[in-house]
C-alpha cells in the first residue's frame, strides 16, 4: 500500500512544478548529474551520423534543404513508401537529461501529411514508443519529448518493462517511424536532435512506498519497496549511493541490512524452454526478518555525493509462529546443527546445482532435460519434500543463479560490478521454492571454474570472467584474485547486495565462499587461507542473522590450512570414489583432528545406472550412521530425478532418522565387525554410539564399496551376526530396519552385559540399518 511520502509521480514535469506532500525528515540529499547535460546529439554537419533507413522504397541523404541549425539536415527521401523508417544505432546514456527534441519538417509542395512517432530501443531491445507528432506539408515542428526519471510518454510495446532512470542510461536505438497519409513520393526533413538538461533532484521524499504486510510472523519475510527520484549511474556502487534500513528490535537491539536495487520479472515456458521477461520499473526492496515478537521501528538511511537522508518508515509487528528460525552450530554440542528455536536440524538432500548438468558418470540411457529453468526446481523441490528431504546445495555461476559476469556469455548480464536482475530473480525464485518445501540450501558463491584459464580444462571459465583484464577487470592472472585489493574490493560489494537480498531467509544455511577452490589456477595455500581471513569477516559484518560459513575443497588432502582457519566453521569436501563407504569413513577420520563439524558435499561414482545406485545407497546411509553433522550429498541430481530415487532412496533414509535427535550424545565412530558365516568376510559395518546408543549399518561390500557388479546373493542363512562393543550393561532396544522401505523388519529387547555383544542379524539381501539404544529403567 502506498505510504504517503509523496504523490505518486507521474512526470518529471510535475516534480518541477510542485513538491506537494512530501515528508522530509533531515536535510535534501542532491543528486548531481554527470553526463548528459543538454547537449546536441545530432546536426548532420558532418554526414549522416550513423543515422540510416530501415524501410523499403526510401534512402537517407545530407542536404541543405530543412536545416534549422546549421547549413545541413538528415533527409528521408522517399518514392512511393507509406511510411518511413529513421534510426541510428549506437550506447545512448541520457542521464541527467529532462527531454530530447527534434525537428522534422515537410516540404511546402508535400502531398501528404505525416504522423512521426518516436521509439526507444533498450539494452535488452526492448521497444518503447512515445506520442506521435503531426507534421503537414510546409510545416517545421519541433517536437519535444520527456525523457525524465519519472517520464510516462515511453510507452512499453510488445513487452512489460517501464521506462524509468535505469533504461535511459543504456539506450541501444533511437529512430522516428514516420506514417504518410498515403503512399509518399518526396523528402522528411530531420535536424536539430538535442537534450536539455534537467534540474538537480534532492532525494527529500520516498514514492511508491509499500509494504508486504504491518503484520509479519516471527521469522517471516518483512519487505518494504519503494523509488527514490533519482537514479544512480551505477546502484550497485555502494561508493556512489548506499541506502539501508536500521531495525530497532523489541527488545532495543539495533539491527541493519543494506537495501538492493529490484526489478520484477514473469516467467513463460515455451518450446526452447524457460524465459523471463521484465515487468515494471527498477525499485529498491529492503528485507528483514524478525526473530523477535513484539513491534519495530526502523529508518531508512540514503547516502550519496557525501551526504546522508533519513526516513522514519512506519512500525511493524512480530507475532509469533511455527517457523523454527535461522540453522547455526548448536551452542551446546557445535557438532550439529540446530534451530534459533531450539529444534534439531540435520541435512539430508541432494545437489541441485542448476536446473540441468552437462557432465554424466555415464553415457545415460535416458534424455537429460534442459532448458526449463526454474520450471524444473518446482518439481525438484516438491519431490524432495514429499520424500522428506530437507537440504539442497546450488550455485550462483554464471549458466545459474549468477550476478556479475560478462555480457558475451548472456546478455543479461552487465560486467564488472554490475548485476543480473534476471539472474537474481532467479534465485529468489528457487529460494521461495525452498521456503516453501521447508528445504534449506547451502549457498555457493563462487565456483573454481572463474579462475581456470587452461582450455583443455573442462570448467574453463576465466575467459569470461569480468575481472579479467581482457574484459576490463583489474586482473592478469586467475591467481590474482586472491591477492588483488581491487578484485577484493569489487566481491565485497557483490557480498553486500547478496546478503541485502538473501540473507533475510531463514532457508539459507550456508554461504559456502567457494566450490573447489583448490582447483583454482596456480593454488597458493597461503594467498587462499589469506583471502579468507579477509573476507569471512567482511560477511559476517553485514549478515545480522550470521549463517554459518564455509568453504570447499575438492581433493581429499586439500587444504588443511583453510580447515585450521577459524573463521571457517565446518569442513566440507569430496568423496568421489568406487569404495564410496570407505571413502567417507577416511574422509571424517583425516577431519576428526580439527575439532570441526565435518560433511561431505559431493560423491558418485558409477559406470551404469545399477553401480550409480549402489554408490548413491551407500553413501548416503554410510553417512548417516556417522558422526557426520549432515548426509553425504549426492551429485548426479538428474539421475535421481529420472529415476524418482527421491522416494526409492531417500525416502526410507529420511524415516530411519526421523525423531532423532543427535545432539549431548557425544557420539563417535564405533567399533564394530561381521561374524558368523562363511560370508562374513565380505559384509562390513560402520556405525556411530556412545555407551548407551549406537546407530550402524551392514552391506555387502561386493555391492556397495567396490566398482563390481556381483550379482546379489541373500546372505540370510549364513549365521551373520553384528558385534558391537563398548556398550553399558542394561537392557537394550535393537531395532532392524529395512532400508529398502524405511520401516523396522523387526525389533527385541536384550541383555547387554560384558564388553562385547553379539547380535543375530535377521534375513537381508543387500543391507541392513541397526538402531540400539539402551532401555531406561
Amino acid at each position: 500500500m502506498p505510504f504517503g511520502y509523496g504523490d505518486r509521480v507521474c512526470a518529471r514535469r510535475e516534480i518541477r512544478r510542485k513538491m506537494s506532500r512530501v515528508f522530509l525528515i533531515s536535510a535534501c540529499l542532491v543528486i548531481s548529474r554527470a553526463l548528459c547535460w543538454g547537449s546536441v546529439l545530432f546536426d548532420f554537419e558532418s554526414g549522416l551520423q550513423g543515422w540510416r533507413s530501415v524501410g523499403d522504397n526510401q534512402r537517407v541523404e545530407v542536404v541543405q534543404e530543412g536545416a534549422v541549425q546549421g547549413r545541413r539536415s538528415l533527409a528521408l527521401v522517399c518514392e512511393g513508401a507509406t511510411d518511413g523508417w529513421l534510426a541510428v544505432t549506437q550506447e545512448f546514456d541520457w542521464r541527467g537529461a529532462g527531454t530530447l527534441s527534434f525537428t522534422v519538417s515537410l516540404p511546402e509542395d508535400a502531398s501528404v501529411s505525416c504522423l512521426v512517432v518516436p521509439y526507444v530501443k533498450d539494452r535488452d531491445y526492448n521497444w518503447y514508443e512515445a506520442e506521435s507528432q503531426q507534421v503537414y506539408a510546409g510545416m517545421t515542428r519541433v517536437c519535444t519529448v520527456d525523457i525524465s526519471e519519472f517520464s510516462t510518454e515511453w510507452k512499453p510495446f510488445g513487452h512489460l518493462n517501464a521506462w524509468d532512470g535505469y533504461v535511459k542510461q543504456q539506450i541501444r536505438e533511437f529512430g522516428l517511424r514516420c506514417y504518410f497519409s498515403r503512399p509518399y513520393s518526396g523528402r522528411i526533413y530531420l535536424d536539430g536532435v538535442e537534450t536539455a538538461a534537467e534540474l538537480p533532484v534532492p532525494v527529500s521524499f520516498l514514492s511508491q512506498f509499500r509494504v508486504n504486510s504491518a503484520r509479519v510472523p516471527k521469522f517471516g519475510r518483512y519487505e518494504a519497496s519503494f523509488t527514490l527520484p533519482a537514479s544512480f549511474a551505477n546502484p550497485y556502487d555502494p561508493d556512489e549511493v548506499s541506502i539501508d534500513g536500521q531495525f530497532r528490535c523489541p527488545s532495543g537491539r539495533t539491527v541493519s541490512i543494506p537495501a538492493f536495487l529490484f526489478h520484477d520479472y514473469v516467467r513463460s515456458l515455451e518450446i526452447d524452454g524457460e524465459h523471463l521477461y521484465p515487468v515494471g520499473a527498477h525499485e529498491w526492496r529492503v528485507r528483514f526478518t524478525p526473530t523477535e515478537t513484539g513491534t519495530y521501528s526502523w529508518t531508512l538511511t540514503v547516502s550519496a555525493g557525501g551526504q546522508r537522508v533519513s526516513f522514519a518508515c512506519p512500525e511493524f509487528e512480530a507475532v509469533p509462529s511455527d517457523n523454527p528460525g535461522f540453522l547455526r552450530f548448536d551452542r551446546h554440542d557445535p557438532n550439529w546443527l540446530s534451530f534459533d528455536t531450539g529444534g534439531f536440524f540435520r541435512p539430508l538432500g541432494l545437489t541441485l546445482r542448476s536446473p540441468d548438468d552437462q557432465w554424466q558418470p555415464y553415457p545415460y540411457e535416458f534424455p537429460v532435460e534442459k532448458g526449463r529453468g526454474t520450471f524444473t526446481y518446482d518439481r525438484y523441490f516438491r519431490k524432495m519434500g514429499e520424500a522428506g528431504m530437507n537440504y539442497a546445495r546450488v550455485w550462483m555461476a554464471a549458466w545459474w543463479h549468477g550476478i556479475e559476469w560478462s555480457p558475451s556469455y548472456a546478455s543479461h548480464y552487465q560486467g564488472l560490478g554490475r548485476y543480473s536482475q534476471q539472474g537474481a530473480w532467479q534465485l529468489d525464485y528457487t529460494l521461495g521454492l525452498a521456503e516453501q518445501n521447508r528445504i534449506y540450501l547451502t549457498l555457493v558463491l563462487l565456483n573454481h571454474g572463474t579462475l581456470v584459464c587452461d582450455p583443455a580444462r573442462p570448467t574453463v571459465e576465466w575467459w569470461d570472467n569480468p575481472y579479467n583484464e581482457l574484459n576490463g577487470g583489474m586482473l592478469r592472472t586467475p591467481s590474482e584474485f586472491f591477492t588483488n585489493s581491487e578484485a577484493q574490493r569489487y566481491i565485497k560489494r557483490r557480498l553486500r547486495y547478496i546478503v541485502g537480498r538473501w540473507a533475510y531467509s531463514p532457508s539459507i544455511a550456508f554461504w559456502e565462499l567457494w566450490n573447489e577452490v583448490d582447483l583454482t589456477d596456480s593454488y597458493n595455500t597461503a594467498n587462499v587461507a589469506a583471502w579468507h581471513t579477509r573476507i569471512c569477516p567482511y560477511l559476517r559484518s553485514l549478515d545480522p542473522w550470521e549463517h554459518p560459513i564455509t568453504t570447499h575443497n575438492c581433493r581429499p588432502q586439500n587444504d588443511p590450512a583453510v580447515w585450521a582457519l577459524p573463521v571457517i566453521e565446518t569442513i566440507v569436501g569430496n568423496a568421489y570414489n568406487a569404495s564410496v563407504v570407505s571413502a567417507v569413513r577416511d574422509f571424517l577420520v583425516q577431519r576428526l583432528p580439527y575439532r570441526k563439524p565435518v560433511m561431505v558435499n559431493e560423491f558418485g561414482v558409477g559406470g551404469n545406472a545399477a553401480v550409480l545406485r549402489r554408490n548413491l545407497h551407500a553413501g548416503i546411509w554410510a553417512s548417516s550412521v556417522l558422526p557426520f553433522f549432515g548426509t553425504a550429498i549426492f551429485w548426479w541430481w538428474p539421475f535421481v530425478d529420472y529415476y524418482d530415487l527421491y522416494r526409492a532412496e531417500y525416502a526410507p533414509l529420511a524415516a530411519f532418522l526421523r525423531n532423532e535427535d543427535f545432539r549431548g550424545m557425544n557420539l563417535r565412530m564405533a567399533e564394530c565387525r561381521i561374524a558368523g558365516g562363511p560370508h562374513a568376510s565380505r559384509c562390513g559395518a560402520v556405525g556411530m554410539q556412545n555407551d548407551e546408543v549406537g546407530y550402524f549399518w551392514v552391506y555387502d561390500t561386493f555391492l556397495f564399496d567396490a566398482v563390481s557388479a556381483a550379482p546379489t546373493v541373500n546372505l540370510q542363512g549364513q549365521g551373520l551376526s553384528l558385534v558391537v562393543s563398548s556398550f553399558r550393561e542394561g537392557v537394550y532396544l535393537v531395532e532392524y530396519w529395512d532400508t529398502a522401505r524405511g520401516v523396522i523388519a523387526s525389533s527385541e529387547q536384550r541383555a547387554f552385559a560384558g564388553k562385547e555383544q553379539t547380535l543375530p542379524l535377521p534375513a537381508f539381501s543387500t543391507d541392513i540399518a541397526v538402531k540400539i539404544r539402551r532401555v531406561k529403567e
